[in-house]
């Protein structure tokens, strides 16, 4: 069986994978912790996702929140928008609306897993994913990082490494400073959270009733950082 045809075939398989939450991510190897990750992002679950990850001060920053959470965050208020006021409701979400957190990219990021390669070394690893030219632009892809995804296994379990993908020994200066990307990214999925909240109770019941709710959020935060 050839290369295309083995991705072809794991593509259709895949499209009939429900959304459902596993009961337990499988940590047992590297590639196994990045593949339940990609899963649990798929199905929505934020707390599956976050324990795919390990960071040195046990998420108290609630960093895992915003840079693991935004992508889920996204991912269901735009399901939610869609269902209820369709393709009108969903470009009012604008860069909100991400092609790369979609079902499509997180199963071709998984196509492009299969094919990954493994470097062990004691309790540490890398998983290098062979990402191909076009991927992330022509073909959307979920998590598209061009460097190893590097992990460590933390008693017993392979964890994906959040400080060294974060770049920080100290997540908690990620929200320092009056207007950090981190702090804003926090705030617009805070707003995302309570968009979400309101259409789920139903007290939005119209695009329109949507549009201008999101108008009044998305300025009084912008009004927030306007001066700093």
């Amino acid at each position: 069986m050839n290369t295309s045809f083995r991705i072809s075939l794991l593509a259709v398989c895949l499209a009939y994978v429900p959304a459902l939450p596993a009961t337990e991510p499988d940590l047992s190897t590297p590639t196994a912790t990045v593949q339940s990750f990609f899963a649990a992002t798929k199905a929505n679950d934020l707390e599956q996702a976050k324990a795919c990850w390990m960071i040195n001060d046990h998420n108290e920053s609630g960093i895992l929140e915003v840079a693991i959470g935004m992508s889920i965050t996204s991912r269901k208020l735009t399901e939610i928008v869609g269902k209820q006021f369709g393709a009108e409701g969903g470009k009012l979400l604008g860069r909100w609306r991400r092609a790369h957190c979609s079902d499509l990219a997180i199963n071709y990021s998984l196509e492009r897993l299969a094919l990954a390669k493994t470097d062990i070394t004691s309790e540490n690893a890398r998983v290098i994913i062979p990402w191909q030219d076009g991927d992330g632009e022509k073909n959307p892809a979920f998590f598209m990082v061009r460097a190893p995804l590097f992990l460590r296994q933390v008693e017993g379990k392979w964890k994906l490494d959040a400080n060294i993908f974060l770049g920080t020994e100290k997540p908690e200066s990620l929200f320092q400073g009056d207007a950090t990307p981190w702090k804003v990214w926090r705030d617009e999925r805070m707003v995302m959270e309570s968009l979400i909240s309101q259409l789920e109770a139903g007290s939005l019941r119209t695009v329109t009733d949507f549009e201008k709710e999101l108008q009044a959020k998305v300025t009084a935060l912008k009004a927030k950082y306007a001066s700093k």
